[in-house]
């Protein structure tokens, strides 16, 4: 059962990355269309939460293990 959703993980988005559509989307998007200075605060911003939010949750996994050891 792993087997085949790990292979169905693996080709789905291989599929949808091979339509040319979205090769056409992103050389318009590399021309200049970011969404001015506005967007890219926000776009920072979202990586730099996504990040914090990354460590918090290592943070925890790690904590977790340690308590499993100790148990």
């Amino acid at each position: 059962m792993s087997a085949v959703t790990g292979l169905i993980f693996r080709v789905v988005p291989a599929l949808v990355a091979s339509d040319d559509r979205i090769g056409i989307a992103l050389s318009e998007e590399a021309r200049g269309g970011s969404g001015g200075a506005r967007a890219g605060r926000l776009r920072s911003a979202l990586v730099v939460a996504e990040l914090a939010l990354s460590l918090v949750l290592l943070a925890g996994a790690a904590l977790l293990i340690i308590s499993f050891n100790n148990l």
